[in-house]
């Protein structure tokens, strides 16, 4: 019997006016040393369905989605990736860390 998974979903993407931080409480502006290089993470929580599609919230990405196009490509410069504590998604072993994903 297939399971959902819970998983944590973030993303990450340039922000160097600090535009798409306005009015969100939770956001972290510095890479992983505490520098500051103008880009924006933002993180929510997931769920991994069976079929392997990820359901989380639109208000995530919203921000990161380039507004020229209609078929919900990201900006330049951004990336989503998920987390489960211990599952891989290639191998189904368990591994811990962060899984790039495309949408």
């Amino acid at each position: 019997k297939k399971h959902f998974m819970s998983i944590c979903v973030r993303i990450s993407g340039p922000d160097p006016r600090g535009t798409k931080a306005l009015s969100r409480p939770f956001i972290n502006y510095t890479d992983t040393k505490g520098r500051d290089n103008g880009d924006v993470t933002f993180s929510s929580s997931g769920i991994l369905l069976p079929s392997g599609l990820i359901l989380t919230t639109a208000t995530l990405l919203a921000p990161f989605l380039d507004p020229n196009k209609s078929d919900s490509k990201l900006i330049y410069g951004a990336s989503i990736q998920i987390y489960h504590e211990s599952f891989d998604l290639d191998t189904g072993n368990d591994k811990d860390g962060w899984k790039e994903v495309e949408i």
